[in-house]
């Protein structure tokens, strides 16, 4: 699996009707894990520096991928 912060990738410039300002900033801060064959979490990467500044109130991380390798 793997929690990226919601301002991971970039936006498509065709994915919008309303084009809005561009909040992304293919931020690199994640996390990557996967579960262990004993049902534990294991975390395999971790990235913690955001390529822009962060309010309290909006550092979150999304779940942008469900896949456990």
């Amino acid at each position: 699996g793997k929690l990226s912060c919601s301002n991971a990738g970039f936006k498509k410039k065709s994915e919008a009707n309303r084009p809005r300002p561009e909040t992304r900033t293919g931020c690199p801060a994640m996390i990557k894990f996967r579960l262990t064959e004993n049902k534990r979490w294991r975390i395999i990467e971790v990235e913690l520096e955001h390529n822009h500044l962060i309010h309290p109130s909006t550092e979150k991380f999304y779940k942008s991928h469900r896949n456990n390798s």
